[in-house]
């Protein structure tokens, strides 16, 4: 099993908690409107990134696997909140805010996989 950087790994976890963090006190779900299915789908998604995290940490995980699917979550949330944006759903400095957010933590994700995949690299040159 490769060794795992939990400094790094901790602060994609933390950039994806202040990004989940930040959603939720910048959206309200009215029930009433229109588009609260899509605001409580956002919410869903987002949620989802912190805990793919946390789960690339288990001793048995690879790493690598769990962080893509930590991508994908970002894709899909970066997705919805466009339309949300075209939708006028929320507002376009929050979901300008929230694209950042998303991009730093996708940033530091890409960062933790070209890192294991340099590492199994050097142990498949030593074979």
């Amino acid at each position: 099993m490769l060794k795992k950087e939990p400094k790094k790994t901790l602060e994609a976890w933390e950039k994806a908690m202040d990004l989940v963090t930040y959603l939720y006190k910048e959206s309200v779900v009215d029930q009433s409107s229109d588009h609260a299915d899509l605001i409580a789908h956002i919410r869903e998604r987002v949620l989802k990134i912190p805990l793919s995290i946390e789960l690339s940490t288990f001793e048995n995980c690879i790493l690598s696997d769990q962080l893509e699917s930590t991508r994908r979550e970002c894709a899909l949330l970066h997705t919805c909140l466009m339309l949300a944006k075209d939708l006028g759903v929320l507002e376009e400095e929050i979901i300008d805010t929230l694209i950042e957010r998303i991009e730093t933590v996708n940033e530091l994700v890409s960062g933790l996989i070209e890192e294991e995949e340099n590492e199994w690299d050097k142990l498949l040159l030593r074979i």
